[in-house]
């Protein structure tokens, strides 16, 4: 399963995507050189998410579920998805207006530090009546509106609201895979790395679209 012989998948990691994954990978210093190309094994992980086939229908399957379980390990595919999305949250404990002053700071700063900030294009927020009270402050230190998603006048009982659907359709790309169509993993760590690396791969398509 050579870079240069294998067969290309859809799947597949494009030149611009795998630039944009590679410097926030785990470095190895130690040990004897790779026989594959980490690039080669990420292809390989992708396939096996979307496809759901087993392990042992990829050469080098042994190398591969040896990375994928070491990297599972040391939570490096929680920490890659966390590198590649900005999401800060607060205690449920506390009201939305007082978790919002404390967690939207933070996310403005991480944006702008972000490696892929050439210029910011976060400019509007949704949220629920709770964070009413704070959409002037949002705009005079953030520079972003934020919009409160309200229920309609006189609605009674479950009604759909503007813009909640923008979750579930969150759930429904990830589920396009076919590793995550059921629950196939006979550990939790196993599913939870998975759901982490089907994030991944949406995530580096959308950052390789805007580079």
């Amino acid at each position: 399963m050579d870079q240069i012989n294998r067969k290309t998948c859809s799947t597949d990691l494009n030149d611009t995507e795998w630039d944009a994954l590679v410097l926030l990978l785990p470095q190895t210093t130690t040990g004897r050189p790779r026989e594959w190309p980490l690039r080669v094994m990420l292809n390989a992980i992708f396939y096996i998410v979307r496809n759901g086939c087993v392990w042992r229908d990829l050469p080098p399957w042994k190398t591969v579920y040896t990375q994928f379980r070491r990297w599972r390990r040391d939570g490096a595919w929680q920490a890659l998805n966390a590198a590649l999305v900005k999401a800060v949250v607060h205690s449920a404990g506390i009201p939305g207006s007082t978790g919002g002053k404390q967690t939207l700071p933070t996310l403005f700063e991480r944006i702008k530090g972000s490696r892929y900030n050439r210029h910011c294009r976060l400019k509007l927020i949704w949220a629920d009546g709770g964070y009413e009270d704070i959409v002037a402050w949002v705009k005079q230190h953030c520079g972003w509106l934020l919009e409160i998603v309200r229920r309609p006048e006189g609605a009674k009982g479950f009604v759909v609201l503007p813009r909640r659907w923008v979750v579930e359709r969150s759930i429904a790309w990830l589920t396009r895979n076919r590793r995550l169509s059921k629950d196939y993993e006979r550990r939790t760590a196993s599913s939870e790395a998975f759901i982490y690396f089907a994030s991944i791969r949406q995530l580096t398509k959308r950052l390789a679209a805007h580079a």
